[in-house]
């Protein structure tokens, strides 16, 4: 029985079937795994890893992963469109602080979003957490407190509403983290909850992502294997047509995104994507909230399973149980 997220695989279906049931949360899920009603909850967080770990019959696995998590800025909206507060609100976010008190230090914290174990990985750096510093590009960018302590500048105020998919308490957390930090900047943040089928659901359907209705959007993607990027940073994959809910355009990354589709060797791809990766760093469109660590916990009777960082599912010749 699998546990995706916010999906579960429940019972004891026979091995060529498969029954999903829908979790409302992932305090839910939890629960049901104590209650051994799941047999398997794959990618969890690393805010429940001591909760599981404490679960008897149950065995966890952790490796890296290629997926990320990560805010979304919305460049459309007239303050995010200010690179200065782009940099600005990476610099005042504490990732490590975060990942530390809230995921069990579970997490890779850097401001590329290409995963550490992939063929085409560079270390590009990490911006260290520095108030003092984002506070002074603000200043120095025109963005001046209010009597409330609230930026704005030209009548726009510094007043943010990060879209969030309902029932995950351990992003719910991490988002009071986040504002804490940012109301230093004088930036004010408000959380607006969504149904996970309302907040991912295409444009056309009326999507909340996909959308214009948010400021900041914290969610997480998978990397492509081969480092191609286009799909959700490219310039014309703008919703409806695309999954560029940033709406960022940036014509040196587009090239390089191009030109990665052209070359078969590994040396040129890797040059290509550093090259993407170094602008959407310099350009701050998203902040990488860390890379992820992907956690498995399974029944303990279930067999050589050995998930790998891109599909956990594919290597199941040798799987019993």
């Amino acid at each position: 029985m699998l546990a995706a997220n916010p999906l579960y695989w429940r019972g004891r279906p026979k091995l060529d079937e498969v029954i999903y049931k829908i979790v409302p949360t992932r305090d839910a899920l939890l629960q049901q795994l104590r209650e051994h009603k799941v047999d398997m909850w794959y990618q969890f967080g690393g805010a429940y890893l001591r909760s599981i770990r404490s679960i008897p019959g149950y065995t966890v696995t952790h490796q890296p992963s290629y997926a990320y998590q990560h805010l979304d800025f919305n460049l459309g909206r007239a303050s995010l469109a200010d690179r200065a507060v782009r940099t600005a609100l990476r610099l005042g976010l504490d990732r490590r602080a975060i990942l530390a008190k809230l995921g069990n230090g579970i997490g890779i914290v850097q401001d590329s979003a290409a995963p550490v174990t992939a063929p085409y990985y560079a270390n590009l750096g990490t911006t260290a957490y520095d108030p003092s510093k984002a506070n002074a590009v603000l200043d120095a960018a025109g963005w001046r407190r209010g009597p409330n302590g609230i930026r704005s500048k030209n009548g726009i105020p510094l007043s943010l509403t990060v879209a969030v998919a309902a029932g995950l308490s351990d992003t719910d957390k991490e988002l009071a983290y986040v504002g804490s930090n940012w109301r230093r900047l004088g930036v004010d943040l408000r959380i607006k909850d969504y149904p996970g089928a309302m907040m991912f659901a295409p444009a056309r359907q009326g999507g909340i992502l996909y959308g214009n209705d948010w400021d900041v959007a914290v969610f997480a993607w998978a990397a492509d294997p081969m480092g191609d990027f286009s799909g959700i940073y490219g310039c014309s994959a703008f919703p409806p047509v695309g999954q560029n809910n940033l709406r960022w355009c940036d014509r040196t990354a587009q090239r390089a995104m191009d030109a990665l589709l052209a070359h078969y060797t590994q040396r040129e791809r890797n040059a290509d994507v550093r090259t993407v990766m170094e602008r959407f760093i310099q350009e701050a469109p998203s902040i990488v909230c860390a890379i992820r660590e992907d956690l498995f916990a399974y029944n303990s009777d279930l067999k050589n399973y050995r998930p790998n960082n891109v599909t956990p599912f594919d290597n199941m010749m040798d799987v019993d149980i």
